[in-house]
């Protein structure tokens, strides 16, 4: 089956827009990041991979410049990409079934957000808040162990300080183990699988937020700069501009912090994805 015939399992066009397919199919997933993955590795340069490309997507090479050809490719890959992010999107909870619970439960582990979600997520929120303080406790055993194991003796005895001293690595390991132990139990608490659908329902939030956000100071500081330009009459120096919108890349900067959550978002579906493909091929076998 060629890569077109395969993504038009993804996507199909209506009215002139595309739309994605409603059905789920595992093996719609598998197939089209399959096909893609042979393309981008396809190698137009030589006989071989001329011949497999050619196979792939049923284009005659002999129709073609090298330019053209390239072109073609990039533009077969960037769509075929496109499509099947848009396919996953639609699927994101279908997808996240193809998961078991510890895969899941690690999952959220991982990207656990930094910020709390909007809406009526309290329980969400509050299992986050806990995940977040284990995973600050597992940060600060990694980069500053002596200043937490001083924090954590504290109030022991002389005695007991001298003890856990001669096995500082010990005690760490343990108190490691035991926060990320907690938290993965605080996850499947609430749900594993609930946990990654809210994750990425916050995460789109994060990323729209950030979007209108930089929309809304974009066009601010574009509306000063072409007001003061008609004012002074001649175009502004980059000094004066810098000054006169001083404030807008302050609330700029204000913005990426406070929607900071949408770095996440594509690393976190592309991983769930690949996951989701492993889990389907090995069940396939």
């Amino acid at each position: 089956m060629t890569l077109d015939k395969v993504l038009g399992h993804l996507t199909k066009t209506e009215n002139g827009k595309r739309i994605v397919n409603s059905i789920y199919a595992p093996e719609f997933l598998t197939e089209s990041s399959g096909k893609l993955a042979e393309l981008e590795e396809s190698d137009i340069t030589t006989i071989e991979g001329l011949e497999a490309y050619s196979t792939l997507t049923g284009d005659d090479p002999s129709k073609y410049s090298q330019e053209k050809t390239e072109f073609r490719k990039k533009a077969r890959l960037s769509g075929g990409q496109s499509d099947l992010s848009g396919y996953v999107n639609k699927h994101f909870n279908e997808i996240v079934d193809e998961l078991d619970e510890t895969t899941q439960t690690r999952l959220g582990f991982q990207y656990c957000p930094k910020n709390e979600a909007e809406g009526s997520h309290k329980p969400y929120n509050a299992t986050t808040s806990i995940v977040r303080g284990h995973k600050e406790t597992i940060r600060k055993i990694k980069e500053t162990p002596v200043e937490y194991t001083e924090n954590e003796i504290r109030n022991e005895s002389q005695e007991m300080k001298h003890y856990i001293t001669r096995f500082t690595q010990e005690f760490l390991d343990i108190d490691k183990r035991e926060a990320e132990r907690n938290a993965l139990l605080t996850i499947s608490h609430y749900g594993a699988g609930r946990f990654l659908r809210v994750t990425k329902q916050h995460f789109d939030t994060q990323a729209r937020g950030l979007e209108n956000k930089q929309k809304e100071i974009g066009k601010a500081m574009d509306t000063k700069i072409e007001t003061a330009e008609k004012k002074t009459g001649r175009i502004l120096s980059v000094a004066e501009i810098t000054s006169l919108v001083s404030n807008e890349r302050k609330d700029l900067e204000k913005a990426f912090t406070e929607y900071s959550d949408y770095q996440s978002l594509q690393p976190f579906t592309q991983n769930t994805m690949g996951l989701a493909i492993q889990a389907i091929k090995k069940q396939a076998t």
